[in-house]
């Protein structure tokens, strides 16, 4: 790996430093980084496509309101999000509404169904949030029988029911955040809580399973979790770079300015403020903030 470094200030020449290795791809203009857009779809089982539609005919509610809803529920399971992250894209509108809608304590499933839906149907006024922070996932209200949610800019995850040919829950994410196998499971997560919603509407809203019900009923066998594989050192930063330095230690490793380091050297030096930093008395497994300009010393730093 050989990494090339110049002033800030050089004309036609970006100065690479490790950290651009390690992260996502950026554009070559504004510094965004390139999302890579995937789509997933999973059918909406029939009996629940009956639910839903009876659900919406007796409460006068939006047909999607228990998907969100079900959506909503994952996120807490998953990620401990109590949903003020969660935003919904209404039709064509710029800004994302919020779905934020806390769970009283002892409120049923119906009732807190219910207060969603009225926020959902709430003047756009009402529940903008222009000004708030971006929102990690969206829920794409899609206007047409066939349409399918579309990912405004900077959105990681979108999802959206669509009607045709059948029925199924959509999602429109960021390969580079996500796996498609990862999307897969929150969609199947999600109709699991959609389902239990509308079948035990009198439970409390906060015990709504986005599991099967087979999986709920499995008992515990007391065994404890498989322990993680080991990481393997030489597969890390590190141990690329040692192996580097082993291999071709008088390559050029680091250029910038009419001067440069060998893998050698580079190592050398890093190994040198590694024992500046025990001698300061850092161990191994501290946190240690590196707070340097683009240049050799930060590379050194890093390794």
């Amino acid at each position: 790996m050989t990494v090339s470094m110049s002033p800030e200030d050089a004309p036609g020449e970006t100065a690479v430093s490790l950290l651009d290795r390690l992260a996502p791809p950026f554009a070559a203009a504004g510094g965004g980084r390139v999302a890579a857009r995937r789509t997933a779809h999973h059918a909406v089982p029939e009996a629940l496509s009956q639910r839903l539609a009876d659900q919406a005919a007796l409460s006068g509610q939006l047909p999607d309101s228990p998907l969100v809803a079900a959506w909503l529920v994952v996120l807490r399971h998953w990620l401990g999000s109590d949903g003020a992250d969660a935003g919904e894209i209404v039709g064509d509108a710029a800004e994302p509404r919020s779905l934020h809608c806390a769970m009283r304590s002892g409120q049923s499933a119906a009732d807190w169904l219910a207060e969603l839906d009225g926020r959902r149907g709430a003047p756009a006024g009402r529940t903008a949030c222009a000004g708030s922070p971006p929102f990690t996932s969206l829920w794409q209200r899609t206007p047409g029988a066939d349409s399918r949610p579309a990912a405004p800019p900077g959105a990681a995850l979108v999802l959206g029911l669509a009607q045709a040919p059948q029925p199924a829950l959509f999602a429109d994410f960021d390969a580079t955040l996500t796996t498609a196998a990862e999307v897969e499971l929150l969609l199947q997560a999600t109709l699991h809580a959609a389902q239990d919603l509308l079948a035990q509407p009198a439970q409390p809203a906060d015990r709504i399973s986005p599991l099967e019900p087979g999986q709920r009923k499995q008992p515990h066998d007391g065994a404890a979790p498989s322990p993680p594989p080991a990481r393997d050192p030489a597969l890390t930063v590190h141990g690329q770079f040692a192996r580097q330095a082993a291999e071709r230690g008088d390559a050029v490793a680091l250029s910038w300015q009419g001067q440069s380091l060998s893998y050698r050297e580079l190592a050398h030096q890093a190994a040198a403020m590694a024992g500046e930093l025990r001698a300061a008395g850092i161990a191994p497994g501290d946190t240690v903030a590196v707070a340097l300009e683009r240049a050799p010393r930060a590379i050194i730093a890093l390794l």
